[in-house]
């Protein structure tokens, strides 16, 4: 229905805040056919976005990162807000890092074999005051590739898979978190280790068995809440004590229970229900009257 296509899910809306997809900020270079040359490649671009380009946001989406390297043009657009690179372009300098800069993605995806086993990181020199938004694809060798809370005091989006139970341990020292987006979780306690923060949004995938999903409730300002893959019963009623809580994803969480409690959250805007038992068809068909945006 109409409804749903012009709908987007409230996280990716937030999440929108920090990476300003607008129309032409978008700069996806692909160096797989031309060795490094990252700008040549979009006709409509030609060179390098000029100043008066406005670019908020650049993205390099690149084949072989070790054949190309930061361009230190970036500097001087003082429109750019969001960076995604590869780790491959660390440690940057003082000099080369865009001082609007309010999100950075890094992107440790690359598969190439001459990378196997090297290690990237954040020079520890480089401060990054106005950071709000760090996203890290794949691994992040344990430590947020060197991003610290010194080097981002004022972060409050961190988007990162938990592959190695150390990085925890340093999220947990970002004071003005609001957002923590983690996969992997595994046997990770991450609600307990965050219970000081003031969260308002939480998503937690791939837990293992035996993984304590009610300290959620540590964070009394919840505003959007996904749980992935949770093994045990999850008795709805938990997601009541949330005052301001807008949209719940549910995925792969078999066995729920009092579902129907979630019609007496009045804030609950979005929820979503993948992969569960025991929601009745009369339940599904009163959610969907009841929230706006609903798929059960």
């Amino acid at each position: 229905s109409l409804k749903h296509s012009m709908y987007k899910k409230l996280i990716v809306k937030e999440r929108d805040k920090y990476l300003f997809h607008i129309g032409r900020s978008w700069l996806n270079t692909d160096d797989s056919t031309n060795r490094g040359d990252l700008f040549d490649i979009r006709k409509d671009w030609g060179d390098f976005p000029s100043e008066e380009d406005n670019v908020a946001f650049l993205s390099f989406i690149l084949e072989k990162p070790s054949l190309a390297h930061f361009p230190n043009e970036i500097a001087r657009l003082s429109s750019l807000k969001a960076l995604q690179i590869p780790v491959q372009f660390l440690p940057l300098s003082e000099e080369q890092l865009p001082k609007c800069l309010i999100s950075l993605t890094l992107d440790n995806l690359s598969r190439e074999e001459e990378q196997v086993g090297k290690h990237y990181s954040w020079n520890s020199l480089v401060k990054m005051e106005n950071l709000e938004c760090l996203r890290i694809l794949g691994d992040d060798n344990g430590d947020l590739l060197g991003i610290s809370s010194e080097i981002a005091p004022n972060l409050k989006w961190i988007e990162v898979e938990l592959f190695n139970p150390n990085t925890i341990h340093i999220i947990k020292e970002f004071k003005c978190l609001e957002a923590a987006i983690l996969g992997e979780v595994g046997n990770v306690d991450i609600f307990e280790h965050l219970k000081h923060l003031n969260l308002k949004i939480v998503s937690a995938k791939s837990p293992k068995k035996g993984f304590d999903y009610t300290k959620i409730c540590y964070f009394e300002d919840l505003e959007i809440a996904r749980l992935f893959s949770i093994k045990e019963e999850i008795d709805c009623a938990m997601f009541l004590q949330f005052p301001h809580l807008k949209e719940l994803l549910l995925h792969q969480c078999k066995k729920l229970k009092n579902v129907e409690t979630l019609l007496q959250i009045p804030t609950l805007k979005s929820l979503y229900i993948a992969e569960a038992n025991g929601v009745e068809k009369k339940l599904k068909a009163s959610l969907k009257e009841h929230i706006l945006q609903c798929e059960v």
